[in-house]
C-alpha cells in the first residue's frame, strides 16, 4: 500500500475476536522508520482512538484500510515490515524477497522469515512528546502507560483482590522494539533518568505480542513515578555493584564496557530509546487507588 508521497506501508488486523469483543484493531506500519501506528474501533463506528501518535496522513491510511478488505492490502517493495497472527501473538518480521503482486498482506507476512537479530548499531531517540495517562490501552489493558515513539510503556496490576501469598502484583508490559534483544526470554537494561537507579530486567514475550515482567509494589513503579524518564539501552549486560551509597551498572556497548552511576553518566550510552515519565506520578496513584493487590502490598513492606 503507498500513500500520495509513495511512501510503503503495511495494513493488517492485530486483534482476535475474543481478544477485542465489538472492538476492531489495525495497525500500519512504516517501513523506511519500521514506525507502527494503530486504530481501535469501537463498536460505534463513531468512536476511534489511535496509538502510536499517528499524523493526519497517516490516520487517513488507517481509515481507509480498515473500511476495505484487510485481505486484499498486499505488500510488494522488498523490505516492507509485515505482521501475521499467531494464537492472538504479533510478530514483526522482515522479507527478505518481495512477495508477489497483490498477495494478501497476511498471507505474505506467513512465509516471511524472521528479521535478523545482527542489526547494525544506530541511535534511536524518542523525540515525540508524550503524557502517561491511565485507561485501557489497545495492546496493554488497563493500565498506567505511555505512548511514545512508536512504543509503549505500560504498568498493570496484576491480579484482583488481595493474596499475600503472592509477591508480584505489579505487570511491567513494554513493546517490542524497547527492548529487540528480547526476541526469546532475556535480560534488557534500563535506567531511570533523575533517580540513582539502573539495572538489568529479565522480560519475557507475551503471547499477545509485547514484553512483561513480573514484580513488586516495591520495585519499579516506585522509581518510575519519581524519575524523568525511562531509557532503554541495548547492549550486553555485564554487572550491577554497590560502591559505598552509589549502585554502579555496568554495560557493554559497541564492543566498550561503560560504567553508569547515575545521571552524569547517562551521556555516555549509545543506542538507547528515551521514554518521558511526564505524567506517570498521577497515572501510577490512579493505578494504584484501583488495584487493591498492590496497595497491600506497600501495606505489608512488599514482604520484606
Amino acid at each position: 500500500m503507498r500513500d500520495a508521497s509513495g511512501k510503503s506501508w503495511t495494513v493488517a488486523e492485530l486483534c482476535q475476536p475474543h481478544d477485542c469483543a465489538d472492538n476492531k484493531l489495525a495497525v500500519i506500519i512504516d517501513r523506511q522508520n519500521r514506525d507502527l501506528w494503530g486504530l481501535l474501533l469501537k463498536a460505534n463506528p463513531t468512536s476511534r482512538r489511535y496509538f502510536g501518535n499517528p499524523g493526519p496522513e497517516e490516520k487517513a491510511l488507517l481509515e481507509a484500510a480498515f473500511r476495505g478488505s484487510l485481505a486484499n492490502v498486499g505488500s510488494r517493495s522488498t523490505g516492507v515490515v509485515a505482521a501475521e497472527q499467531d494464537d492472538g501473538e504479533v510478530l514483526l518480521n522482515t522479507p527478505l524477497s518481495e512477495p508477489p503482486r497483490g498477495a494478501p498482506a497476511q498471507a505474505a507476512a506467513q512465509s516471511v522469515p524472521a528479521a535478523p537479530q545482527n542489526q547494525p548499531p544506530r541511535e534511536q531517540p524518542s523525540a515525540e512528546p508524550a503524557v502517561w495517562r491511565y485507561g485501557n490501552h489497545p495492546l496493554f489493558g488497563q493500565s498506567a502507560h505511555v505512548d511514545s515513539g512508536g512504543e509503549s510503556v505500560g504498568l498493570v496490576c496484576a491480579f484482583r483482590g488481595v493474596d499475600l501469598m503472592r509477591s508480584e502484583t505489579v505487570l511491567f508490559r513494554i513493546t517490542r522494539g524497547l527492548s529487540p534483544q528480547s526476541t526469546t526470554p532475556g535480560r534488557s537494561s534500563i535506567f531511570v533518568e533523575g533517580q540513582v537507579s539502573g539495572g538489568s530486567v529479565l522480560f519475557k514475550p507475551h503471547p499477545r505480542g509485547f514484553l512483561e515482567m513480573k514484580e513488586n509494589a516495591c520495585g519499579y513503579i516506585e522509581t518510575i513515578r519519581r524519575g524523568k524518564a525511562l531509557l532503554f539501552a541495548e547492549g550486553t549486560f555485564i554487572s550491577v555493584e554497590s560502591r559505598g551509597r552509589t549502585s554502579v551498572t555496568t554495560l557493554e556497548q559497541r564492543g566498550v564496557r561503560k560504567e553508569i552511576a547515575g545521571d552524569r553518566d547517562l551521556h555516555k550510552l549509545v543506542d538507547t530509546k528515551r521514554v518521558p515519565l511526564t505524567g506517570a506520578a498521577k497515572a501510577i496513584r490512579q493505578l494504584i487507588n484501583a488495584c487493591p493487590a498492590i496497595r497491600a502490598d506497600f501495606k505489608n513492606d512488599c514482604g520484606v
